[in-house]
């Protein structure tokens, strides 16, 4: 084996051993500062610790002044010193580092599990659902923020002599594995629990139109959170290094990708125009729908709201009780307006049946009405509307997934097919 310098060889065995510099520094009494001296070969370590870093790595003060083992890869019988070779002990530093990775993460998933169960018991026990809502937030950033220190603390700097780097690269890589798989879990709980923002402050969503809810906007947040990663942040992880780069070289991977890409780019397209006409219907409101009526001959008026009286009496109440002229004339409203001669007109109606009734000035024709029945009817006009471009929105999705699967199909049997050919 090459050897190697004091600081070149200690780096090797303190990775080898899974420490850190810190924790080195703390089982020598030096800073950590110190040991990133030493392996950057700017000092040497003090005589007095030769010794002490030697016996911390398990090997002989000579091994670690020449910078290499004698017989590595033999077992020494001399107090049991070598019992494990040094491939085999770097193999069990690899599997309790990612055991103990693997008991932290635990941590992480418990965060959310109790961010998503605090966001349930305030929607459905105290029925305030925007609480919950805050209260599930605060719980996922709380284990995205420990899972990225989990990772950040398990990760280890990888030299280019180092004889085991590609068993830290596949280590590091684990751990950011498995920052995206809680990245992931976050996601969907955070879809899942968005319904509750859409209650009110004093009020809970009910139980059935959360599944439904929760079930849509989760099954969205699935599409739109693969489609990100398989586009852009996979291939951002492999740039930086994160990642191992074998497995984003595969072919079918990146056709899997430009297919992803284009067919997003159709699906996401149509989505946000039919979302504009959901913003722009918002906007404009029911009132669109509306249909107004606006009278200027006064008998023509009157005759319109007496009519609508004497109707609603009939179809309210069919054949009239004992009494009948008494309930008649006991539900009748009564108001009055000016003509251009200065005569006061006195008629009935009942005011129930006209959402807006407005006279342009004061009490003088010509007057605009609104009735009950056309003012839902422009509601329902309205959420009619709403719905089919909502529904329109779930349809470009599903399109835009069954499209995906049948491209992918077809080029899995056109491979397929040429391998039988070869």
């Amino acid at each position: 084996m090459e050897k190697k310098t004091i600081g070149k060889w200690i780096a090797i065995l303190r990775k080898a051993n899974g420490m850190t510099q810190k924790e080195l520094a703390e089982k020598l009494f030096v800073s950590d500062k110190t040991v990133s001296r030493w392996e950057r070969d700017e000092c040497d370590p003090d005589l007095a610790l030769i010794p002490v870093i030697a016996d911390i790595f398990g090997i002989t003060t000579d091994e670690l002044l020449r910078g290499e083992r004698k017989n590595m890869d033999k077992e020494e019988n001399e107090g049991g010193r070598y019992a494990l070779k040094g491939e085999k002990q770097f193999k069990n530093m690899v599997y309790m580092r990612k055991k103990k990775h693997d008991n932290l993460t635990l941590i992480s998933i418990l965060l959310s599990i109790v961010g998503f169960l605090v966001g349930i018991l305030c929607n459905f026990g105290f029925l305030n659902g925007i609480t919950g809502f805050v209260f599930a937030i605060i719980f996922l950033v709380a284990s995205e923020v420990c899972q990225g220190c989990f990772m950040r603390n398990d990760r280890l700097p990888i030299d280019e002599d180092d004889p085991h780097k590609e068993g830290l690269a596949q280590m590091n890589a684990f751990f950011v594995q498995r920052f995206v798989q809680i990245s992931w879990l976050n996601w969907l709980v955070f879809a899942w629990s968005l319904p509750f923002a859409m209650t009110g402050g004093n009020a809970g969503m009910q139980f059935v139109a959360w599944l439904g809810f929760g079930g849509i906007f989760c099954a969205v947040a699935l599409i739109l959170g693969y489609i990100l990663y398989a586009t852009f942040i996979h291939a951002w992880l492999v740039k930086k290094g994160y990642l191992l780069e074998k497995v984003y070289k595969s072919q079918r991977m990146k056709e899997n990708v430009r297919r992803i890409r284009k067919i997003s780019v159709v699906v996401l397209s149509v989505a946000l125009c039919l979302a504009l006409g959901i913003w722009i219907l918002n906007f404009i409101g029911y009132q669109a729908f509306c249909k107004y009526e606006t009278y200027t001959d006064p008998q023509a008026f009157i005759e319109r709201m007496q009519g609508d009286y004497e109707k609603w009496f009939e179809e309210g109440y069919g054949d009239l009780p004992l009494g009948g002229e008494e309930y008649y004339e006991r539900y009748k409203d009564w108001d009055s307006f000016y003509v251009e001669d200065g005569q006061m007109i006195t008629y009935y109606y009942k005011e129930s049946l006209y959402e807006k009734s407005k006279f342009v000035s004061g009490k003088k024709l010509p007057v605009t009405i609104l009735t009950t029945e056309a003012y839902y009817d422009a509601h329902a006009t309205f959420n009619m509307i709403q719905d089919i471009l909502y529904i329109a929105i779930l349809v470009d999705v599903v399109a835009g997934i069954g499209v995906y699967v049948v491209l992918t199909l077809q080029s899995k049997k056109k491979g397929n097919a040429s391998l039988v050919e070869k």
